[in-house]
């Protein structure tokens, strides 16, 4: 038996698989739940948020009639 505090090697490989797994399911959760972009997507969406801010400030500006 280990002495207290310090766990025994079959028991640290259990707790490092354990944890692997779990990070491993809640990965797969998150991509399941989250709906996912291409990068062409998520692109084209930073282009018109970009788009959108600096129509925004010109406006701001007086730029914009």
């Amino acid at each position: 038996m280990a002495p207290e505090g310090l766990q025994s090697a079959p028991e640290v490989q259990a707790a490092i698989i354990k944890e692997e797994t779990d990070g491993s399911q809640l990965l797969r959760q998150l991509q399941r739940d989250l709906p996912a972009l291409s990068p062409g997507e998520d692109l084209r969406h930073r282009g018109r948020v970009q788009g959108c801010h600096e129509h925004v400030f010109k406006e701001i500006q007086g730029e914009v009639t």
